[in-house]
C-alpha cells in the first residue's frame, strides 16, 4: 500500500519465490539470500566495469572499495526493495556490453541482454538510467570508433523498447509515480537560476542543525571528489580516449 507502483515490477519477488520454492526455505530467508547475492553481484560488476574502463585491476579495486563506502550501498540498497536487485543487473549490462564490444564472444552479448530484461522488469528508475547510459555510450562510440557501434546501438534499442513497452503495457502508473521526481530536477534548475529559494544547508526542516564535524566531513568529501576529477579526466584522455566506454 505504501508503494503502489512496486507490484508492476515483480523481478525481486519472482526471484525470491523461485529460491524459496526450489530451496524449500521460508520467504524471509529466501529474501535474505537474494539480496545478499545481489550485493555480491553489485561488488563484482562494479569491479569488472571499472577494470574494463580503466584497464587496471588496482584502480578497479580502489574504485569498488570507495563505492562500498557510500551510504546508498550500506543502507538503501541493502533493503529488500526492487532497486537492490536492479542496480547490479544494470551494471551487468554495462560490463557485459563493453566486453561484447571489445572482445566479441556471444556469451557476453547474451549476458547483457538477460541483464536488460531483468532490469526492466525489476525497477523503473534503474531502467531509465540504464537507457540513458547506453544512449550516451552509443553516441560516444560513434565519435571514437564507428566500427564498434553494433553492441551499444543494439543494447540501447533493446533497452529503450523494453522499458517503454513495459511502462505502457504493464506499468502505466509509473509515469504518474515518477512525475514528482522529474519535477524536482526542474526545481533544481530554478534554484540555479535564482528563481527558487534554497533552504538552509545542514539544517532539517524542523530546524535541527548538523554538528560541526558532520558539516566538515560532508564539505571535505565533496571537495575531495571535485579535486580528483581533473586527474581522472587527464588519465582517460592520455590513456583511454580510444575506449568509448571509459570516456562515457
Amino acid at each position: 500500500p505504501l508503494l503502489p507502483v512496486s507490484p508492476a515490477y515483480p523481478g525481486l519477488e519472482l526471484v525470491t519465490n523461485v529460491v524459496s520454492t526450489l530451496a524449500g526455505v521460508p520467504v524471509f530467508e529466501a529474501g535474505l539470500l537474494v539480496v545478499g547475492l545481489a550485493r555480491v553481484l553489485l561488488g563484482l560488476t562494479i569491479f569488472g566495469l571499472l577494470e574494463e574502463a580503466s584497464g587496471s585491476p588496482r584502480a578497479a579495486g580502489i574504485g569498488a572499495v570507495v563505492y562500498a563506502a557510500n551510504p546508498g550501498f550500506i543502507f538503501f540498497d541493502s533493503q529488500f526493495a526492487y532497486e537492490s536487485v536492479a542496480l547490479p543487473l544494470a551494471l551487468l549490462v554495462m560490463w557485459g556490453g563493453m566486453r561484447w564490444q571489445r572482445h566479441g564472444p556471444p556469451a557476453f552479448a547474451w549476458l547483457a541482454f538477460a541483464g536488460v530484461f531483468g532490469t526492466v522488469v525489476t525497477h523503473h528508475l534503474t531502467s531509465g538510467v540504464l537507457v540513458s547510459f547506453l544512449g550516451a555510450w552509443a553516441i560516444m562510440t560513434a565519435l571514437v570508433d564507428r566500427t564498434a557501434l553494433r553492441a551499444p546501438v543494439v543494447l540501447f534499442a533493446t533497452a529503450s523498447a523494453a522499458t517503454v513497452g513495459w511502462m505502457l503495457l504493464v506499468a502505466p502508473d509509473t509515469v504518474a509515480y515518477l512525475e514528482p521526481r522529474v519535477a524536482s530536477v526542474f526545481e533544481l534548475v530554478r534554484l540555479v537560476m535564482g528563481e527558487a529559494q534554497m533552504r538552509e544547508l545542514f539544517t532539517t526542516r524542523q530546524g535541527v542543525a548538523a554538528k560541526d564535524w558532520e558539516r566538515l566531513v560532508t564539505v571535505s568529501m565533496v571537495l575531495l571528489t571535485v579535486l580528483v576529477i581533473p586527474f581522472g579526466l587527464r588519465r582517460v584522455w592520455r590513456e583511454r580516449r580510444w575506449h568509448a566506454g571509459a570516456v562515457t
